[in-house]
């Protein structure tokens, strides 16, 4: 037992550390639900459903009834664990192998109804009929407070609005009872990657689904969801809680952030929507007269491109490990900005973190007409792009940001950081549409009112080609492994998956004899592709992709390690391949640009985001325990991507014509006609898995034989094609189109 309570202190210790808050260990020893009999963590939220929610918990953990119902919300009579149940050694792995949720509610809604059981239920009438309060200390304190700062006349009852008035202008959040305190500083939702954040709108259609992720059995039997009461309908006939309109806006300001977080508005109490919007309409950029071209400073762009208009870094194996790794994904992006753009020659390009003066502000005013901001994955929880928007301010001319993405383990939403969101307005204003990776990220940006396009990165089209031809050979000959040793946190939705699913790869292509494993400029992989046989760089790679058990692992790794630091070569090396998997997104699409049938690997937001963009057939990590190369390769359905690609080449086309009218030469005549200006949408995700059904054992038959006998492969696919349209045939499971409204892509 004391061994338990100390592993519980420590991760509670770890969680107060995480979240910065020493003051409020108190909260989370009530507040953190640590499930015994399931794998669940639920934060708790007051005057969120949190009593339904408990009552719920309480019968998967098989409690016994409570004497008083009211004892629900008391610890140590409720019969929930808490921390101290955590049989986790770390919060690492609390984190990974549990189901962590909690439940939200509308802010306004849950300041209305902790007014009205907190405040407004406890004032009674004394012998003379003047209103007094006899509620819990914990409420008298702010009563007292109203009182005393003259919002209401004693003997009167506060009305909602002046409760509203002065939580929002006189107490700051942490003066404010947990019952109206900010929900996202109940929840930390930046810092706590929960599988699920629920509304308590929805909680009657969405909470015993998710529940039964974690405790499959579970059946609201006792009508739990369906029968929620409210406790101070009563009050509802003799009050009027309504608010002006200065009041909403009061409330608006204060509670800002968790309207945003989570998904609320208030255009159900307003006429006129309070969410700050942005101006959608992109800004065409001329030239000074019709003789010259637009003249386009750039931002976070800092390579220049060779006569091909490749990316070149001229290094010797040696003076690759001194000056240390490369990102050439990074790179990349970069030619591929410049190619869309049409840019030839030297580039002038500029940091956004830099103090620009106003001397170097004003000769770039004079000497460009329009600024480009190369994309990334600049979106994330921590990043505050604050001096980014300072700086784009002063330069104060047109601004064409794409290729920008949000990027966590997975596709959960979050808030920016204050300057990040402001960076995005700006470009906006100056703008139009932000060109972003896929829905997930462009669904992040809608939430505040600022337009997003979501047209991908622009390595997809960075070959210029209209359409792409992705044929399959009969056999499986060559193929490549994108590895990624470094996936982890951020970049990755299961740290064990990611190793495993790559590992197993990895020593699928080691022990194969037709396969390459392709690096991406880590110091290791570039420095041996470039002929550096150190032993310890080979150690480096063998060990991180799990290799040196292999016989002859040494010799292996050294002859098919590849990874260049020519964009040109690197396209060469992928063209001349059958096949392009793995876990390197950048190296997946520069293969798939040059025609080379390519499988992506989904492991967090941005992979899975820029996967569903392109309709791409793709594996998860979730879902895939064993990989038999030869089945992956014959199952795959490339026809899918080479539709959705013709159609995102006309799409890029558009966003860059609107703005840049005389920079379009990049996409030539090859326009590929397109019916209407949406894409197509896709019937379900282009996942390469075997299907399960009557026909099973005839499909596995298949399968078998295809990875026993490679140069039966071609024949042996058909067959599972055939058995597959059978299974179709008979109806056994229907699909339905999915369509996102909005975006006109597969949700």
């Amino acid at each position: 037992m004391p061994q338990e309570h100390e592993r519980s202190d420590a991760i509670l210790e770890e969680l107060v550390s995480h979240l910065g808050i020493p003051g409020r260990r108190r909260w989370l020893r009530y507040a953190v639900h640590v499930g015994q009999a399931a794998p669940y963590v639920y934060v708790e939220v007051p005057k969120a459903a949190c009593t339904t929610v408990k009552g719920v918990l309480r019968e998967v953990e098989g409690a016994p009834p409570l004497e008083n119902p009211m004892d629900i919300h008391v610890r140590e009579k409720n019969g929930l664990p808490g921390l101290e149940s955590a049989t986790a050694t770390n919060l690492a792995e609390l984190f990974e192998t549990h189901t962590w949720f909690t439940v939200v509610r509308h802010p306004l809604e849950r300041m209305l109804s902790g007014y009205k059981s907190k405040v407004l239920r406890s004032f009674k009438p004394n012998p003379r009929g003047e209103m007094r309060f006899h509620g819990s200390a914990l409420y008298r304190t702010d009563v007292d407070s109203m009182l005393e700062h003259g919002y209401f006349e004693e003997g009167q009852i506060p009305t909602f609005e002046q409760f509203v008035r002065f939580v929002c202008t006189e107490q700051r959040d942490y003066e404010r009872n947990i019952h109206w305190r900010h929900l996202h500083k109940c929840t930390w939702p930046n810092l706590i990657d929960y599988d699920h954040i629920i509304q308590a709108e929805d909680l009657e259609t969405k909470f015993e689904p998710m529940v039964q992720t974690f405790s499959p059995d579970f059946l609201d039997a006792n009508g739990l969801l369906s029968t929620r009461k409210n406790s101070t309908a009563n009050l509802d006939d003799d009050h009027d809680f309504a608010l002006t309109d200065e009041a909403l806006e009061i409330f608006a300001n204060a509670y800002e952030k968790d309207l945003r977080i989570f998904g609320y508005d208030l255009s159900a109490y307003v006429d006129t929507p309070t969410a700050a919007t942005t101006s959608a309409v992109p800004i065409a950029v001329q030239p000074l007269s019709p003789d010259t071209t637009t003249r386009l400073l750039f931002a976070n762009c800092p390579v220049h491109l060779d006569p091909a208009k490749h990316v070149q870094i001229d290094r010797t194996a040696a003076e690759h490990r001194d000056a240390g790794p490369v990102n050439f994904g990074d790179a990349l992006v970069c030619e591929a900005t410049l190619r869309v753009v049409g840019q030839d020659g030297p580039i002038e390009n500029v940091g956004l973190d830099a103090a620009l003066s106003e001397k170097r502000i004003e000769e770039l005013r004079n000497n460009f007409d329009a600024l480009i901001i190369r994309g990334s994955n600049y979106l994330t929880p921590s990043h505050d792009l604050g001096k980014w928007a300072d700086a784009v301010e002063k330069l104060d001319m047109p601004v064409l940001l794409f290729g920008v993405g949000a990027q966590r383990p997975t596709r959960k939403p979050f808030a920016f950081q204050v300057g990040t969101e402001r960076f995005l307005r700006v470009v906006a204003e100056r703008g139009g549409p932000i060109g972003v990776r896929g829905i997930y990220t462009a669904e992040l940006l809608d939430r505040l009112g600022i337009p997003a396009d979501p047209i991908g990165c622009p390595t997809i089209i960075r070959s210029g080609q209209p359409e792409l031809s992705l044929q399959q050979s009969p056999r499986l000959r060559r193929w490549g492994l994108t590895v990624n040793r470094t996936l982890k946190g951020q970049y990755a939705a299961s740290n064990e998956l990611v190793a495993r699913l790559q590992k197993q790869l990895a020593r699928t292509a080691a022990s194969d004899g037709r396969a390459i494993l392709l690096g991406q400029g880590e110091v290791a992989e570039t420095a041996v592709a470039l002929g550096d046989s150190d032993p310890a760089l080979i150690n480096q790679i063998g060990t991180g992709l799990g290799l040196l058990s292999l016989p002859g692992a040494e010799e292996t790794i050294a002859e098919i390690v590849r990874s260049h630091l020519d964009s040109g070569e690197w396209t060469d090396e992928v063209a001349a391949l059958d096949l392009v998997t793995g876990f390197r997104l950048h190296g997946n699409i520069i293969a798939m640009g040059a025609n080379t049938p390519t499988i992506f690997v989904s492991y967090d937001s941005r992979t899975a985001e820029m996967i569903e963009l392109l309709d791409a057939p793709h594996v998860d990590i979730a879902d895939v325990p064993t990989v038999h190369i030869d089945t992956l390769y014959g199952e795959a359905d490339f026809s899918r991507a080479e539709r959705r690609y013709a159609q995102l080449f006309n799409r890029w086309h558009d966003f860059i014509a609107k703005r840049l009218p005389d920079r379009t030469g990049f996409f030539g005549d090859g326009l590929i006609p397109v019916t209407g200006d949406r894409l197509v949408p896709a019937q379900a995700p282009n996942k390469v898995t075997l299907a399960s059904s009557a026909h099973a054992s005839e499909l596995a038959d298949v399968s078998q034989r295809l990875d026993a006998n490679v140069e039966k492969l071609w024949t042996a696919n058909q067959k599972l094609k055939t058995a597959q349209a059978k299974l179709a045939g008979d109806g056994a499971t229907g699909t339905t189109d999915v369509t996102d409204t909005k975006w006109g892509l597969t949700t």
